[in-house]
């Protein structure tokens, strides 16, 4: 039979190829973005890095397949997503805010932070977004606590935040402990409604939710120039175990008040409730003894490069640090280092090809987040699930003394 489509991939149409040459983007070494991208990388990986998945044939990931995107892009690929696929190829350990904030980038579709003692006098750390799959997340640990070791001491985890409900930001979380089982004391903080909504979206729509992903980031094409090229938050989807820990600590609006600042073991935080904008239940969060360090989880308008360090003290970005077009908030403080989110590496967008999203300073106090439909600030929404979930008990934080310790919602681990 003929004029059937093959499944072999093909050259680029004329229409394409126009279409792309049209397309102008700066080279890899002038490009601002790369050397933001590079900034601060502590342990590359190597081209070909790979993490075995426990009891299966195949790796869980690999870098391998990707090492053709070098140079210029060819015909057949958008410059943008070229250029998008060659910074997501700058991976590693890498310092965000020195002594405070480290992340691995490259071993999963999203990141993993690493949250340290500024003051550098203890070991205990606070794990952020531990990827998709649980091989993945101990490869990222492993890195981390072999070019992190304090002194003669070795890093462990006090707490393990997920900022929503996405798979990729919680699924490897099982990994980060020796034959998965969670030691006496580690919390497991997420925003309210977190258990509720991973288990509908992962779960109850599952198998849509993978089928999905399958065709929005090409998981099943060959890895080539006329094929797979990137995801775009990340090379594409680890292909791991994954699992999932309840919550100890749930973020209620109770928690998320201006100036309440929770310390997990020597880590303070402040948090800020972010419910129906990247996930229906999500938060983000400011390092109280570093006011520069911010995570927005990833609320973000261009979410293929939302890791930015700030120009100057005070200086916003649009949707994370300054006006939130999503909730109509802002995060509270000052940002003097570094803005960081969940994909991808450092970049600022000032003058850069067209994607000048920074926005100026924000004059005055922080704008309250909203309530939510039918709810007043702390009482109870149509989606809160607080009252199925069991008696209330305070939250374990080791304080120093200058932190005001909010009551957040703990919960047994059954």
């Amino acid at each position: 039979m003929t004029g059937l489509p093959s499944d072999a991939p093909q050259p680029a149409t004329p229409l394409t190829r126009d279409l792309n040459a049209a397309v102008v983007v700066p080279p890899d070494d002038q490009d601002p973005e790369s050397a933001l991208a590079a900034q601060g990388l502590i342990s590359p990986l190597p081209p070909d890095f790979a993490v075995d998945r426990a009891g299966g044939p195949g790796p869980a990931w690999s870098l391998a397949p990707y090492t053709f995107l070098t140079g210029a892009s060819p015909d057949t690929v958008n410059p943008s997503l070229w250029r998008n696929a060659l910074l997501n190829m700058k991976t590693g350990l890498f310092e965000v805010v020195p002594d405070a904030v480290y992340q691995v980038r490259g071993m999963d579709l999203s990141n993993i932070s690493f949250l340290e003692d500024p003051t550098g006098v203890s070991p205990k750390v606070v794990v952020v977004d531990p990827l998709i799959s649980e091989e993945c997340a101990a490869a990222a640990w492993k890195l981390y606590r072999e070019n992190r070791k304090l002194r003669d001491q070795e890093r462990t985890i006090c707490a393990v935040i997920f900022t929503h409900s996405h798979i990729d930001h919680y699924g490897g979380v099982l990994g980060l402990f020796e034959d998965g089982q969670v030691p006496t004391g580690v919390e497991i903080i997420a925003p309210e409604g977190f258990l509720e909504h991973s288990v509908s979206e992962n779960v109850y729509a599952g198998n849509a939710m993978l089928r999905r992903a399958m065709f929005m980031y090409g998981t099943l094409l060959e890895r080539s120039e006329k094929g797979q090229v990137d995801a775009g938050l990340g090379k594409t989807m680890s292909a791991g175990a994954t699992g999932l820990l309840p919550p100890t600590c749930t973020v209620t609006p109770e928690v998320a008040q201006p100036g309440h600042v929770v310390a997990f073991g020597p880590v303070n935080l402040e948090f800020q409730l972010t419910p129906g904008t990247e996930a229906p239940g999500g938060a983000e969060f400011l390092s109280a003894r570093r006011p520069g360090a911010v995570h927005g989880g990833e609320r973000h308008p261009d979410p293929a490069q939302p890791l930015q360090p700030a120009r100057r003290p005070g200086e916003g970005r649009k949707g994370v640090v300054a006006v939130s077009e999503p909730v109509g908030g802002v995060v509270r403080g000052p940002v003097e280092d570094a803005v960081r989110l969940a994909f991808l590496a450092p970049v600022e967008h000032r003058g850069v090809a067209g994607r000048d999203r920074v926005v100026p300073d924000q004059p005055g106090g922080p704008v309250p987040v909203p309530a939510r439909s039918g709810a007043a600030a702390g009482e109870p929404g149509p989606d809160d699930d607080r009252d199925r979930r069991g008696p209330r008990r305070q939250c374990s934080g080791e304080s120093d003394g200058a932190v005001v310790q909010p009551g957040l919602l703990r919960h047994g681990q059954p």
